[in-house]
């Protein structure tokens, strides 16, 4: 087989990311030190999609490409007219505590959310001036009865939450891994991840608040290093991904 031929098969049924650059636009999300969240999540998005695109066996898409603002809804929605595989949102934290440190990786909670988590939501829900959220869309409502439609929209929320989690383990362990700093695993009812129909992970790369992180994030080499922990962890996922399709 050609090269030229190879590289045309694994575009065609190449492995498609979204990337979801937090806010945007009037929306500049957390703001400390001189910096603004949206900003951040874009650089970090845009090297991430640039890593990705030469990769021939990994499609990228972005939710937003420039300094916008969008609805959690259109992000979903984007999302969805892609039908990718992983959706991956990326935020900067902030806290009162100007201690608190580190990065989080947010799944969609299977159990309760703690009370920090659910503010945490709220916060960035509230801040996209969302009125009419509606969740995640039924992929089988219309091609079946009503009755047996439930049950699928079930057993596919139950499915994309255990694929979420496990996405966010594989992030948690490379970013460990290269980073070797503090990572938490959280569960939080975030719309973007709630609402998606493939598996879907919220990171929080670090804390605006925080002195020394915001400085660090400040700086376009820490924010490629953040971009190089995550392809890694795309990579390691979509091996996982297709190991686990070849055994069935």
């Amino acid at each position: 087989m050609s090269y030229m031929w190879s590289v045309f098969l694994s575009s065609l049924f190449a492995y498609h990311v979204v990337l979801d650059p937090g806010h945007g636009g009037i929306d500049t999300g957390a703001y400390y030190y001189g910096l603004k969240e949206s900003k951040i999540t874009l650089n970090i998005a845009s090297d991430l999609k640039e890593l990705l695109k030469k990769n021939p066996e990994i499609k990228v898409s972005m939710t937003r490409y420039k300094d916008q603002k969008l609805s959690l809804k259109e992000r979903a929605d984007r999302a969805h007219a892609k039908e990718a595989q992983i959706f991956i949102s990326i935020h900067t934290n902030s806290s009162p505590d100007r201690r608190a440190h580190g990065a989080e990786i947010y799944f969609e909670n299977q159990l309760g959310a703690d009370e920090e988590s659910l503010f945490l939501a709220y916060r960035e829900e509230n801040q996209e001036f969302n009125k009419n959220l509606v969740g995640r869309p039924s992929k089988f409502r219309g091609k079946y009865p009503n009755t047996v439609a439930t049950i699928l929209d079930d057993l596919a929320k139950s499915k994309y939450q255990a694929s979420s989690y496990q996405l966010a383990q594989t992030i948690q362990n490379r970013w460990l891994e290269e980073k070797k700093m503090r990572v938490r695993l959280r569960q939080a009812p975030f719309f973007v991840i709630s609402s998606i129909n493939m598996p879907s992970v919220l990171v929080e790369v670090g804390f605006l608040s925080h002195e020394r992180e915001a400085k660090a994030l400040k700086t376009r080499k820490y924010q490629k290093k953040i971009a190089q922990i995550l392809y890694k962890s795309i990579l390691d996922w979509k091996e996982q991904w297709t190991n686990n399709r070849s055994s069935l």
